[in-house]
C-alpha cells in the first residue's frame, strides 16, 4: 500500500525544505546589482516627476513601474540605503517569495517552474531596472495565487458562503492583475483572471458568490478608469484615444531586428544600407519623428518603412507575422538580454562599468554624475554572493525554451482535458497565448517581452499537474446538495 498519510507527511516536509534550501543556494549564485539601461533612465526620470509626466509617457511608458521606483526610493531613504540597489533587492525578494510560494503550494509538482527560474539568466532578470524586473516576479506570483484560489474553491464542501480564504485570494488576484496592467498595457491580458475567478465562484455558489463578484466589479472600475485616463492623455498628446501608442515604431524595431539580427548577411547588402543605418533602427525612427509632426503621419511613414524593409529583404510582413507568432509560442527567436546577462554572470569588480553604467548618460557624464542624478548622490553598490555557488550562463537556454515552452503549453492542454479541469486550464492558457500572439503580430518575438508569458505558462503546467483528479471540480451543486444547503441556510436564519 506504500506509506501511510501520517508517515508520508514528514517526508514531504523534508523534501520541501530540501527544495527550498536548493533554491536559496542557487539564488546566492547570482550577484545582486542594478543593471541600468537607456530605457531604465526614462523610468527613473518619470519616477521623479509622476504628476508632471502623467499616467503614460511617450505614449506607452505607463505610470505603474515609475510609481514603484518612487516608492522604493522613499523606502530606501527611510532605511538609509541607496535606492537602485534597494529596488533590485525588492525585485529579487519578490521572485524568491513567489517561487517559495509555488513550492509550498505545489510541492514537487513545481519542478518545471523551479528549473526555469533557477537558470542563471533568469535569476539576473530582477537585477534590471526595467518593467521586466518587476513583471516577471509578479506574473509568477499571480499564477500561484490563481491556483491557490482554485484549490480553495475546489476543496470546499459547499457548506455555506464563498470560503473566506477564497475571497481574499480573489482580492489578491485582482490587485495584482491591476498592478500588472499599470506596469505595462499588454499585461492587461491578466485581467482575464479576476473575470474567471468570479465566473468560477458563481458557477459553484450561485447568488452566494456576491463577495467575489463585488471584487470583480471594483477591478473593472479601476481597470477601465486607468485605461480611460491613459487614453485621454494619449489623445491630448498624439490624437489617439488608446492607452498605448507607438505601435508603428515597435513594429519597425521588430522588423529591423529580424532582418539584421536573424539574418546577419543582410547587413552587407547594398540595397538595405538605408535601413541598416550603421547598426541601429533608432536613427530612421528619429528622422521620421522629426519630419512628421503629426502622430498619424509618423505611424503611416513607419508602417511604409516596415513594409519596404521586409520586401526589400525578400519577404513580406504577413509572412513574417506568421513566423513571429510561431516564434513567440517557442519562447521567442531573439534573446535580446543575452549580452547583459552574460556580462552580469561573468562579472567582477572591474566589470561594474559594463553592467551598472551601461547607458548613454553614465557613459557621457561619468559614474559620479549618474549617481547624483539617479541614485541620490550615492554610487550603486553590489551584493557579492556568487562566491558561494558561482553560476555561469547556460549556452543552450534559448534551445531549451524553444522546446520547453511549447511542451509546457501542450502539457497544460492535455492535463486540463484528462483531469477535467478546463476552467483551470483556461486560467493559464488564455493570457499566455494572447500575449504571445500579440507580441508575434507586432514582430516582437524577443525574450524580454515574452518572459512574463513564458513564466506564467510554465507555472500553469505546474498548477494542472498538482491538482487532483478525484472530483470534476468547480461544478455547481447537485440537487441533493442544493436541498441540503437550502435547509441549512433556513435553519441558520431561523436561529
Amino acid at each position: 500500500m506504500g506509506l501511510t498519510s501520517r508517515a508520508a507527511v514528514p517526508w514531504r516536509r523534508f523534501a520541501t525544505i530540501l527544495l527550498l534550501t536548493a533554491v536559496g543556494v542557487f539564488f546566492l549564485g547570482v550577484d545582486t546589482l542594478p543593471i541600468v539601461t537607456n530605457d531604465s533612465l526614462r523610468y527613473l526620470d518619470h519616477s521623479r516627476a509622476l504628476t508632471e509626466a502623467g499616467w503614460v509617457e511617450d505614449g506607452y511608458r505607463q505610470i505603474g513601474y515609475p510609481a514603484t521606483l518612487a516608492l522604493d526610493r522613499w523606502l530606501a531613504s527611510v532605511a538609509g540605503v541607496e535606492p537602485l540597489l534597494f529596488t533590485v533587492v525588492i525585485q529579487r525578494a519578490l521572485l524568491a517569495g513567489a517561487l517559495a510560494y509555488a513550492i509550498w503550494l505545489w510541492r514537487w509538482y513545481s519542478l518545471p517552474v523551479v528549473v526555469l527560474v533557477l537558470t542563471p539568466e533568469f535569476l539576473v532578470l530582477p537585477n534590471f531596472v526595467l518593467t521586466e524586473g518587476l513583471a516577471v516576479p509578479l506574473s509568477l506570483l499571480l499564477a500561484v495565487l490563481a491556483s491557490h484560489y482554485y484549490r480553495a474553491l475546489d476543496q470546499d464542501d459547499l457548506s455555506g458562503e464563498v470560503p473566506r480564504k477564497a475571497f481574499w485570494l480573489a482580492v489578491a488576484v485582482s490587485v495584482l492583475a491591476m498592478v500588472l496592467l499599470a506596469v505595462r498595457f499588454p499585461l492587461a491580458v491578466y485581467g482575464w483572471l479576476p473575470l474567471l475567478c468570479a465566473a468560477m465562484a458563481y458557477r459553484r455558489y450561485g447568488s452566494r458568490s456576491r463577495p467575489v463578484i463585488v471584487v470583480l466589479a471594483f477591478f473593472l472600475v479601476a481597470a477601465v478608469g486607468f485605461s480611460f485616463a491613459a487614453s485621454a492623455e494619449n489623445n491630448d498628446d498624439f490624437d489617439v484615444f488608446f492607452p498605448t501608442t507607438n505601435g508603428g515604431g515597435a513594429e519597425y524595431w521588430g522588423a529591423w531586428r529580424l532582418t539584421f539580427g536573424l539574418h546577419p548577411e543582410n547587413q552587407d547588402r547594398p540595397e538595405l544600407q538605408e535601413y541598416w543605418d550603421e547598426g541601429s533602427p533608432h536613427p530612421l525612427i528619429a528622422r521620421i519623428g522629426a519630419a512628421y509632426p503629426s502622430y498619424s503621419d509618423q505611424a503611416r511613414a513607419l508602417e511604409e518603412a516596415t513594409v519596404d524593409l521586409l520586401e526589400t529583404s525578400g519577404t513580406t510582413r504577413s509572412r513574417e507575422r506568421i513566423f513571429s507568432i510561431l516564434g513567440s509560442l517557442r519562447g521567442g527567436r531573439h534573446n535580446d538580454l543575452e549580452n547583459y546577462t552574460n556580462t552580469a554572470l561573468r562579472s567582477g569588480i572591474r566589470d561594474l562599468d559594463e553592467i551598472i553604467y551601461r547607458n548613454t548618460f553614465a557613459i557621457e557624464n561619468g559614474p559620479e554624475a549618474f549617481a547624483e542624478r539617479y541614485n541620490d548622490g550615492r554610487l550603486p553598490e553590489v551584493l557579492w554572493t556568487s562566491s558561494v555557488f558561482p553560476r555561469l550562463p547556460v549556452p543552450a537556454l534559448q534551445s531549451l525554451l524553444r522546446l520547453g515552452f511549447p511542451a509546457a503549453l501542450l502539457g497544460t492542454i492535455i492535463l486540463a482535458i484528462v483531469k477535467r479541469r478546463l476552467a483551470l486550464g483556461l486560467v493559464y492558457l488564455v493570457p499566455t497565448l494572447v500575449l504571445a500572439a500579440g507580441m508575434g503580430w507586432l514582430l516582437l518575438d524577443n525574450l524580454r517581452l515574452l518572459i512574463s508569458a513564458i513564466t506564467f505558462g510554465v507555472a500553469g503546467l505546474c498548477a494542472l499537474w498538482a491538482v487532483g483528479t478525484t472530483r470534476p471540480g468547480l461544478s455547481p451543486p447537485t440537487s441533493a446538495q442544493g436541498s441540503a444547503l437550502s435547509t441549512r441556510h433556513d435553519s441558520v436564519r431561523a436561529s
